[in-house]
């Protein structure tokens, strides 16, 4: 059989076979339906969100979507329908049905992606239709409060939707710091352009005199939306307050008020020496607090004319005080001395007499009289010198005494120095303090017991009294040596002698390094080589312990008067490089004066009659080295005859330069018109445009030139005529001291006011007080004035009645703005010349 024969048989066998079993040959039937088809579609036939709207619109194959919602909806649910009703939808593990909305989902803001999912009824086809939901932020770009560090109401109060405010602060307010609280968490804060969190302070803001506004920004969690508060912030005029002290016993013409001397602790000491409420001219000193108008304590003297304090007060440096009575009467056991003299020790706190006041036990002895009758030590002690004390023991008239004193007990300490022959006026030329508390006495009238007025310079322990080494002394009649002495800082001193010879070359004069430790003599003193050389007529010392001696009358090859200037080192006593000399006759060189400059060492010589090659007296400034003794760039000089620059002085400021006043200096024709220079002090070059007057007699600096505590300076001028408007208005003007620039300038208001007549007083805060007794139709006045901006503070102080401030005075605090007036003629409560006392203060400070 062919394999095409066997095929066939085997179908037809199968046939059969099937046949066979469709007729109930087996044992089961064949089934007539086949098995459904399950769907794969997995698409949506909707799509709607709770909140906001799908973007782009929905549809089946697009399968994602952008859904933008306010910031007030924080949460959605989405409906999602399914195009095949068996297929299965889900959000995360979350299944939803087909049509029915989901959970609720919360919203951040920002971006949130949800992911919806539809698995198609197979059970293995699926799609994720996507939509990113975004909230926005808060457009609340407001604030919820406003504060200030500083004390002050803010205006109106505070409201959310109010922008503007104002607000006004003391004047010691400097600087203030703000807070501001955002009312959204979110929000961002910037005041004046710096980033500051909500409810945190501000960085420091520092407030002018006047209107300050700061700008806070508020910018909402949008980023978009913003909103400015402004705050207006007014910090006041400076203001003055006042205290005026009250003389328990006010009387006519009783000097009330003559001086006044503010202590360390706050109190004040006022002299009444003309007072009368006991006998007549017994004379009183009063302790005030200055938060009292009336005395802690009233001293007052006990006999007719005592005058008790009539030579003034001075105070110690452990805060006590001393009363000087250079006429006070000693009733010693009724016998009365007449002009005995007194010096009184007082407690500064209290008012309380300490010890028995020292007195002179021989009439007209004057103990207390004079302006060296009492110098201060820094180790609290003091030393009196009587002058015409005369020596009980021995009967020497006016043979002088120096005693040193507990400034604690009023003990005297040692044995007082006393002269030994008639008229030695023992420590008549001054007591030289050293820093190491020792004193030298100086007595030019001292005689060594052969040579009548030969002089003396004594060096005396300060705190056992005891003498130390030999005194030195001049060696023949009339030398007088010990004219002067100058203190350094490593306690060394050098006394000069103008009528020292040298050898058979009369009045020469010397100078005498002396060790003031042991009083030995350093050195070979330097002594002058021509008849009346005169050498050391002034001295300067400098902080570097090399000091200047200037003698003006030194004739120098062969120039007659010409004047020297020479550094001397003040350790060795050898002379520092060549003099500096004149180089004319009769010029004179460093006769008028020598000034330090703060911080360089350098020295400033001023010379008014030098001349100018042939301009006569037209005076010079030269700027010295005070290492080499060499001048320092060219020296300034006067153009014109009698120039005489620099005849008003020369001060110091506190940045090193130097300001020189020449109030007699000419403008072409113009005569003393005067001017103010201001000097660089390390290169004596001028520095900016100096200030000169515009009219004949101006003389612009006449009543003085001031520094501040700020480097600044003031020019007070009486004779100003105010470019020549009105005559003798006079004027204060502030200068800058760095660049010479006017900073303001303030005049008086009418002819002959004479404003700033009496000059002005520099105040610790570096403000300024100017004194003008002829202002206001002579009633006078006392301004206070800002040294920064020239401002005037306050209102100044008038008198009441004519002539109540022409014999007045200023005595500032070493501390703080505080300022005493002392007007001893003022006419106070219709009692004529009673005297007036008042403490001025700047608002800012708090009462002494």
């Amino acid at each position: 059989m062919s394999a095409l024969q066997k095929g066939r048989n085997f179908l037809v066998l199968f046939i059969f076979i099937s046949l066979f079993s469709g007729c109930g040959g087996g044992s089961d039937s064949p089934d007539p339906t086949p098995p459904p088809v399950l769907s794969s579609d997995a698409t949506l036939s909707g799509l709607t969100v709770s909140a906001g709207d799908l973007s782009p619109s929905f549809g089946a194959s697009t399968t994602s979507y952008t859904v933008n919602v306010a910031n007030s909806v924080d949460s959605t649910t989405f409906t999602p329908t399914s195009t095949n009703a068996n297929a299965s939808i889900s959000i995360g593990s979350s299944s939803i049905s087909s049509g029915s909305a989901s959970q609720s989902y919360s919203l951040a803001v920002g971006v949130a992606n949800f992911d919806i999912v539809v698995t198609a009824e197979d059970g293995t086809t699926t799609q994720t239709y996507t939509v990113e939901v975004t909230r926005a932020g808060s457009d609340d770009a407001t604030l919820s409060n406003i504060t200030f560090s500083s004390s002050g109401l803010l205006e109106p109060a505070f409201d959310s939707s109010i922008t503007d405010y104002t607000i006004v602060l003391a004047n010691e307010t400097e600087s203030t710091t703000l807070t501001a609280t955002s009312t959204h968490a979110e929000a961002t804060l910037t005041v004046n352009g710096s980033a500051v969190g909500s409810g945190t302070a501000s960085q420091s803001i520092a407030l002018a005199v006047g209107d300050t506004s700061i700008n806070v920004v508020v910018t909402a969690e949008d980023a978009t939306t913003s909103q400015t508060y402004t705050v207006v912030v007014t910090r006041n005029e400076p203001s003055l307050v006042s205290l005026e002290l009250i003389d328990p016993n006010p009387s006519q013409s009783s000097n009330f008020g003559r001086d006044v001397l503010i202590l360390e602790n706050g109190n004040i000491v006022v002299t009444d020496s003309n007072d009368s409420s006991i006998v007549p001219n017994n004379g009183a000193v009063h302790l005030y607090s200055p938060s009292s108008s009336t005395p802690i304590a009233s001293l007052y003297g006990d006999q007719a004319n005592d005058e008790l304090g009539s030579k003034g007060v001075k105070e110690l440096s452990n805060g006590n005080f001393v009363i000087l009575t250079g006429f006070d009467d000693f009733d010693d056991g009724g016998n009365i001395i007449s002009g005995a003299g007194s010096i009184t020790l007082v407690n500064g706190m209290t008012g309380a007499i300490i010890g028995t006041p020292l007195r002179g036990d021989q009439a007209n002895d004057r103990f207390g009289d004079g302006a060296n009758a009492v110098t201060i030590l820094e180790n609290g002690n003091y030393v009196v010198m009587a002058r015409e004390d005369d020596d009980l023991a021995g009967g020497i008239l006016d043979a002088g005494s120096v005693t040193l004193v507990n400034g604690d007990t009023g003990a005297i300490i040692g044995t007082p120095v006393i002269g030994d022959d008639v008229s030695d006026q023992m420590g008549n030329n001054g007591i030289t303090v050293l820093p190491n508390n020792n004193y030298v006495i100086l007595t030019e009238r001292d005689d060594d017991g052969i040579n009548m007025d030969s002089g003396s310079a004594i060096l005396i322990n300060g705190s056992t009294g005891a003498m130390i080494g030999t005194p030195l002394r001049g060696v023949k009649n009339d030398e007088r040596f010990g004219n002067r002495a100058i203190a350094l800082n490593n306690n060394n001193y050098a006394v000069l002698s103008t009528g020292v010879d040298n050898g058979a070359i009369l009045n020469a004069g010397s100078v005498t390094l002396v060790d003031g430790t042991t009083g030995s003599i350093i050195g070979t003193p330097i002594r002058g080589d021509s008849t009346n050389d005169n050498i050391g007529q002034s001295g300067l010392a400098l902080d570097n312990n090399n000091f200047v001696v200037a003698s003006g009358r030194d004739d120098v090859d062969g120039i007659f008067d010409a004047g020297s200037i020479m550094l001397i080192n003040g350790i060795t006593g050898e002379l520092i490089g060549t003099p500096l000399s004149g180089d004319n006759a009769s010029d004179w060189l460093g006769e008028t004066s020598l000034t330090a400059l703060i911080g360089n060492d350098n020295f400033v010589v001023t010379s008014l009659l030098d001349d100018n090659g042939a301009v006569i007296d037209a005076g010079s400034i030269m700027l010295v080295n005070g290492n080499t003794g060499a001048i320092i760039g060219t020296p300034f000089r006067g153009d014109i005859d009698t120039d005489r620059v620099g005849n008003g002085g020369t001060v110091a400021l506190d940045n090193g330069n130097y300001v020189v006043t020449s109030y007699f200096k000419h403008m072409g024709s113009i005569h003393d018109v005067g001017m103010v220079h201001l000097f660089n002090g390390k290169t004596g070059t001028i520095v900016g445009t100096p200030i000169e007057g515009q009219t004949a007699f101006d003389r612009i600096g006449r009543a003085g030139v001031i520094a501040l505590g700020n480097s600044n300076f003031v020019i007070s001028t009486s004779g100003d005529d105010n470019n020549g408007t009105l005559e003798d208005a006079g004027s204060a003007i502030l200068v800058n001291g760095l660049n010479g620039d006017v900073i303001n300038t303030l005049r008086g208001a009418q002819a002959f006011n004479e404003f700033a007549s009496f000059g002005a007083t520099a105040l610790a805060n570096n403000n300024f007080v100017i004194l003008s007794p002829d202002d206001l139709d002579e009633l006078g006045s006392v301004t206070v004035v800002d040294g920064s901006s020239g401002d005037i503070i306050g209102t100044p102080t008038a008198g009441l009645t004519e002539s109540d401030l022409i014999n007045s005075a200023i005595t500032a605090s070493k501390t703080g703005s505080h300022f005493v007036i002392g007007a001893k003629d003022w006419d106070n409560n219709g009692v004529l010349n009673s005297g007036f006392v008042k403490i001025i203060v700047e608002e800012n400070e708090q009462q002494p």
